[in-house]
């Protein structure tokens, strides 16, 4: 199997603004859905020095299973279709009242280029950080 390196400007993946102690990037999924992009934050902790990686994106109710019996092809398809789906959302609803959270999953499809683009940002990004961190002591220390 081919080696591949990380490519610069990284395919699938925008470094939308860059600070001293984080970085935000956006990383898009294969399939070409803004519904299926990732907003990462990578941070460090001035404090303990650890370094937070924040990943959020929409997610949806699971629309796909079913709490009715219906087919497409049943005349009363559409209400059935929207009672099931009130369904559904009352029952994330309840989870969160009796819970406080609601367990939800997320996938982004990343090809191989883009997976190597996507592990290179976040190493580049810790060590951009931990870079910043030595200069920092080093200025300190001298003056």
């Amino acid at each position: 199997m081919k080696e591949m390196n990380a490519e610069m400007p990284a395919v699938g993946i925008m470094k939308l603004h860059e600070y001293p102690d984080a970085v935000w990037y956006d990383v898009a999924c294969d399939c070409g859905s803004k519904d299926h992009f990732h907003s990462i934050w990578i941070m460090k902790d001035s404090e303990t020095g650890l370094v937070e990686v924040n990943i959020s994106t929409e997610s949806t109710t699971d629309f796909w299973s079913k709490n009715l019996e219906y087919d497409y092809d049943d005349k009363f398809y559409w209400i059935k279709s929207v009672v099931d789906e009130i369904i559904t959302r009352s029952k994330l609803i309840w989870k969160i009242l009796i819970h406080g959270y609601v367990k939800r999953e997320s996938h982004v499809l990343l090809n191989q280029q883009q997976a190597v683009n996507y592990a290179n940002a976040l190493l580049e990004s810790v060590k951009s950080m931990t870079d910043g961190e030595k200069e920092k002591n080093e200025t300190t220390s001298l003056g």
